[in-house]
């Protein structure tokens, strides 16, 4: 990456070092956190179902999501950096063609050749690397506060790009497809699988933002991630090709004798990682009630959660629906400890919404 491809990066960086210069430092405890957010999707079988090779029931939904982030951070006064994992990805495909997935993956045996014609939308990635943070509070305590970030994460893993085609199954040994592919990965997930050295590595860069806002009985919180961001990937492994395969009786027919129509390279390229964007608002009913809704926005779902908060001593219960999920939420807060589970079967192995946060602060 050149210095040029940097520069979108200095305005964030020198607004976020003047702040350090000129904001107010507090005298505060040294504290130390750790939060794990899971958020996920899955419209043709339960989220752990497809993550065990697609061993479980077929349902009618299309597309995926997965929100995976754990943040471990040391903050003192406003400021804070911090430790970040991501698995972040977006799939939009049909459920015609999550079928014709189920039955390859689990061997299904057919009576009648199964036939789709689809189009797959990816944007896959995961890494790791650190935030730093800077939190803006209003002189009247809890009243507002804005908190931007600086994240930088080296990936390891990327699935990014379009397949569209045909594709047919029979049985195990009866199955093929005629694909037109333009993806970059450090997998190739579509045969015949293009062998790579696995170190294949890019970089995330990303202005994230939270904020707070409370007015008398109502208060709004908000989380943003990659507002700002790109990833840059310097000698990423792709292939722009026709892609043409038919195996019968387990093996090749005469018609596939050439997989690949087209080319396989190694680019730079520069990407846009989707934004992701969580609300919470809440409306005090009484001094220990409050009712709650809460939004998970991005392109694959938007999720919406109408519940109640109750606090009756140190410790705060939450319940709520997301009615579209059919999923509950049940969570318990306290001043340095949060759980929360959504899931929409008591079983969450067999849900297709699941959602876990958990956190902890300790302050020295």
């Amino acid at each position: 990456m050149t210095i040029r491809n940097r520069r979108w990066l200095l305005c964030p960086l020198l607004i976020l070092a003047g702040a350090t210069l000129i904001g107010p430092v507090q005298a505060e405890d040294w504290r130390v956190a750790y939060s794990q957010d899971i958020y996920a999707w899955s419209g043709a079988m339960a989220v752990a179902e497809i993550t065990n090779d697609w061993n479980g029931t077929l349902k009618d939904g299309d597309d995926g999501f997965l929100w995976m982030q754990e943040v471990a951070t040391v903050g003192y006064g406003p400021f804070s950096i911090g430790y970040v994992s991501r698995h972040h990805a977006e799939y939009e495909f049909p459920n015609a063609l999550a079928r014709g997935f189920y039955y390859e993956a689990n061997d299904v045996e057919l009576d009648d050749r199964y036939e789709v014609e689809a189009e797959v939308r990816a944007r896959h990635y995961q890494g790791e690397g650190l935030s730093l943070s800077w939190d803006f509070e209003s002189a009247r305590a809890n009243q507002w506060s804005i908190t931007p970030s600086i994240t930088w994460l080296r990936l390891y893993r990327l699935i990014w790009g379009d397949v569209s085609g045909t594709m047919n199954y029979l049985d195990a040994d009866h199955w093929g497809g005629d694909l037109d592919v333009d993806y970059g990965y450090t997998e190739d997930k579509i045969p015949p699988a293009r062998a790579l050295d696995g170190r294949s590595y890019g970089d995330l860069y990303s202005l994230d933002l939270a904020f707070h806002w409370r007015w008398q009985n109502y208060q709004i919180d908000y989380q943003g991630y990659n507002l700002l961001a790109r990833i840059d990937w310097p000698d990423m492994p792709g292939t722009i090709a026709n892609k043409n395969w038919q195996y019968d009786n387990g093996a090749l027919t005469t018609d596939s004798d050439y997989f690949v129509y087209g080319y396989e390279f190694y680019d730079d390229r520069v990407l846009r990682p989707p934004r992701v964007h969580t609300l919470r608002q809440q409306y005090a009913l009484t001094s220990e009630l409050d009712i709650t809704l809460r939004s998970y926005l991005n392109r694959i779902r938007n999720g919406h959660e109408l519940g109640l908060r109750w606090q009756p001593d140190t410790f705060a219960w939450t319940l709520a629906l997301d009615s579209k999920g059919e999923a509950f939420r049940v969570g318990m807060h306290h001043r340095r400890v949060q759980i929360e589970l959504l899931s929409e079967s008591l079983n969450i192995s067999r849900s297709r919404l699941l959602g876990v946060q958990f956190g902890v602060v300790l302050v020295f």
